[in-house]
């Protein structure tokens, strides 16, 4: 046909079949280290969950995608973070949060795991998507998770790459605003970075930090 929907005329049962083997395979293109299989699994990632056409259709296959789907909107690559903006907005619309929500173990995990990826692109991402977790997925679902993610974000805060603790610095901040009390075990730890970091060589990650230390002083007014 000449159109996408065109292209998408396929009966749902055998895309969902199909569908089985091929989330796994994307969602490995999706996590790729090299920017270019990336594109081009966002795009075979788009078009597969277009043809699918519902929500309802998708759910099965969203535990494999949504996570590398969530992150690389925030690749460092431009064309591959703003594909993938436009991608969350078409596909998922005003679901994504809580879809995000129902499979909070998965994203959890992934942002985790890529918060320890060999790309520092891929880390400073990861530590992006956890700050958002915690500002904007309901708390009933993310909670259980938060102490995890800031264990996962303190490592980054540590890292050798200051692009990967500008972001950490960030989301440690955003995370102490949102969940007050399922951080204050690390609070300790976390005031002592955020203080010698006041000094760091990077012009940005001693404006961040700045910035943190005013977002304890709000979540912790005692």
């Amino acid at each position: 046909g000449s159109s996408g929907s065109d292209d998408c005329q396929q009966p749902p049962f055998s895309l969902q079949q199909l569908g089985a083997e091929i989330a796994p395979l994307l969602a490995d293109g999706l996590t790729d280290s090299w920017s270019q299989v990336r594109y081009t699994a966002s795009v075979a990632t788009r078009t597969f969950m277009q043809c699918l056409g519902t929500h309802a259709a998708r759910a099965p296959f969203y535990a494999h995608l949504l996570p590398p789907m969530c992150l690389n909107r925030y690749y460092v690559a431009e064309g591959v973070r703003g594909y993938s903006q436009e991608t969350w907005q078409q596909v998922m619309g005003d679901q994504g949060r809580p879809a995000l929500a129902a499979h909070i173990d998965q994203v959890a995990s992934y942002y985790i795991a890529q918060s320890k990826a060999v790309n520092h692109s891929v880390r400073e991402a990861a530590c992006a998507c956890m700050a958002e977790l915690a500002e904007k997925v309901s708390r009933e679902a993310v909670e259980p998770h938060m102490a995890a993610m800031l264990r996962a974000l303190l490592m980054c805060f540590k890292d050798m790459a200051w692009p990967v603790r500008d972001a950490a610095c960030v989301a440690c901040g955003r995370c102490v605003l949102a969940y007050p009390e399922a951080c204050r075990p690390q609070l300790g730890e976390l005031l002592d970075l955020w203080v010698a970091h006041l000094w760091d060589n990077v012009q940005s990650v001693r404006e961040n930090s700045a910035r943190a230390l005013a977002d304890a002083l709000r979540a912790y007014p005692d």
